[in-house]
């Protein structure tokens, strides 16, 4: 119980580092990010999804059917694939105007010089000025990780093998700083 009130603390500190985040455009900031659904045109199938209750956001109207699982920890929804594709998109276009985001807060993240996304939103490259990592830049690891499972959950990825690795790199040299990966955000 310990653990999760803790990781309830953590997350909330979270949402209000992201909110607080400006939204003012630099020039030396780089992000690359890319919609697997859109680009290869790929169309899903219907399906129900299944996401961790923790997860569950606004991608979904009230008006989808849902029913929550009886322990409460996962919400299911009955989605059309058409439905699924707007939803990954979605997914992908948010993340990619938050990463513009904040890439032009230097206040917060001044050492990031580029965030990248590989295609399906597995794995997340942030590249630094340098190998120290302030308290708003290591953050954002846990929203990555967020962002991430929920892009794969919603592409057909299972809760249980959706897995987010985020790799922060000194950019003069490419030595990986840190590395983690959204298991590590687990409470048991």
């Amino acid at each position: 119980m310990r653990k999760k009130r803790y990781f309830c603390l953590f997350f909330a500190l979270l949402c209000l580092c992201m909110s607080l985040t400006g939204c003012k455009k630099s020039e030396n900031n780089e992000s690359t990010t890319t919609d697997s659904a859109s680009e290869t045109g790929s169309s899903f199938a219907d399906a129900e999804i299944s996401i961790p209750a923790g997860l569950v956001g606004d991608e979904v109207s009230d008006k989808q059917a849902a029913y929550t699982e009886d322990d409460g920890s996962f919400v299911v929804y009955a989605l059309s694939g058409d439905e699924r594709g707007d939803i990954v998109r979605r997914l992908s276009d948010e993340l990619a105007d938050s990463i513009d985001v904040i890439l032009a807060d230097d206040d917060r993240y001044p050492d990031i010089k580029a965030i990248t996304a590989n295609e399906d939103h597995t794995e997340f490259t942030i590249e630094l000025v340098g190998e120290n990592i302030n308290i708003y830049e290591s953050m954002l690891a846990m929203s990555f990780y967020i962002a991430g499972n929920k892009y794969q959950i919603y592409s057909g990825v299972s809760a249980d093998e959706a897995l987010t690795v985020v790799r922060y790199v000194d950019s003069a040299t490419g030595n990986v700083v840190s590395e983690t990966n959204s298991q590590s955000m687990v409470v048991e």
